[in-house]
């Protein structure tokens, strides 16, 4: 049941997005307040994608070029593109991965002669394990032909004499007629995979997936010690402020665990939740999503057949695939409270949850308010 859990954590909170990297604005011709190319550094390994608009803010039609260089190694683009604009027209285009590779820094130079432009652009890293063998450990290789896969071999000259290379795997097969044999791990050692494999993906959700093993590890105690509970839930959630009007409802997915003693007890959760965004400035992409940590006191009040609990955690939220970053800065982290009440019923060993939260955050301009229902398992 819990390995179930496990999984279901990790298809609904591990994105395969990109990140954003930098973020500003080019003028041409160029002022003391807008400039008409920037360099920007990438300091994670990953690949560069670049989401931009052009605007005409003069008065006549508009010849603009905008290209990407490699400062200080070369005078020739790595990719250009040249635009023609009416008056007050606006254009949004992507360089992709394929066509900025995994160059850092990058610079970009918008040019308009005799005309006015200006141009907001994003630039955001797709992730990789790695570039170059350097980004791998204990010996291994960069696969060039699968790029970001750290591999133990490419090819049969890279194993031992008697091995051969499994090009699919980037494996060192042994010898034929031999192989290996080892007892089975079992749940311990799919744990301890799952732990490590998102540092090793060098995802910021990392630390949530690595929160929720851990949620989810059974434990003992003698006796009287506190009742211990874990539950899974769902449920929809909205973004107030600034950001409400960019967002949709988004769905969210949440593993608690709780310790009580009577009327009172502590509650760790991790969880994520999907919202699609309808922003115009770049990134394109149209999606956001939140990771959150949380721990803190709870009361019990019964009321009849029922409970109604009453906490404030403390929250730490995290966002992935932030296509509101122009509003919210390139900040992933922030730090807040959670505040919930809700109603509880059980029936023999679960507790069915109905929960609705408020969270703020410091320095984020937005507040999310939430509904969750919750399926628990209780010892009787």
């Amino acid at each position: 049941m819990r390995v179930w859990l496990l999984a279901l954590m990790l298809v609904a909170c591990v994105p395969e997005p990109s990140d954003p990297v930098s973020f500003g604005q080019l003028c041409s011709p160029p002022s003391d307040e807008c400039r008409n190319d920037a360099v920007i550094y990438r300091d994670s390994v990953g690949r560069n994608q670049l989401d931009f608009t052009v605007s005409n803010v003069g008065d006549n039609t508009a010849f603009v070029s905008l290209q990407a260089f490699r400062p200080g190694e070369s005078d020739v683009p790595i990719v250009t593109s040249e635009l023609e604009l009416s008056q007050g027209e606006t254009a949004g285009q992507r360089w992709t991965p394929q066509e900025l590779g995994v160059f850092s820094p990058l610079q970009i130079q918008l040019d308009c002669a005799g005309c006015e432009a200006q141009a907001d652009f994003v630039l955001t890293s797709v992730p990789l394990e790695c570039i170059s063998d350097d980004d791998c450990g204990s010996g291994w290789f960069c696969d060039t032909n699968s790029p970001g896969r750290c591999v133990e071999c490419r090819s049969d000259s890279e194993c031992s004499l008697d091995q051969r290379c499994d090009i699919a795997r980037g494996r060192c097969d042994p010898p034929d007629g031999e192989g290996t044999c080892q007892h089975a791990g079992g749940i311990p050692l799919v744990l301890t995979l799952m732990l490590i494999w998102p540092f090793l993906r060098r995802r910021r959700p990392a630390l949530v997936l690595s929160c929720a093993l851990v949620l989810t590890l059974p434990t003992s105690s003698d006796a009287a010690a506190p009742v211990a509970s874990l539950g899974i839930g769902v449920g929809p959630q909205i973004m107030t402020g600034e950001l409400g009007d960019l967002t949709q409802m988004g769905w969210g997915l949440g593993v608690s665990q709780e310790l009580r003693w009577r009327y009172a007890g502590m509650r760790t959760a991790v969880g994520a939740t999907y919202f699609l965004t309808n922003q115009n400035a770049p990134p394109f992409s149209k999606g956001l999503q939140s990771y959150f940590f949380q721990i803190g006191p709870r009361a019990f009040i019964p009321v009849g057949p029922v409970e109604i609990p009453i906490g404030v955690d403390y929250s730490r939220l995290g966002l992935a695939s932030n296509t509101l970053v122009q509003i919210t800065g390139i900040e992933s982290g922030y730090n807040g409270l959670n505040v919930t009440t809700g109603v509880r019923f059980r029936w023999s060993g679960l507790e069915v949850r109905g929960d609705l939260e408020w969270q703020p955050y410091l320095n984020f301009p937005g507040q999310f308010i939430g509904a969750r229902l919750s399926i628990a398992l209780v010892p009787r």
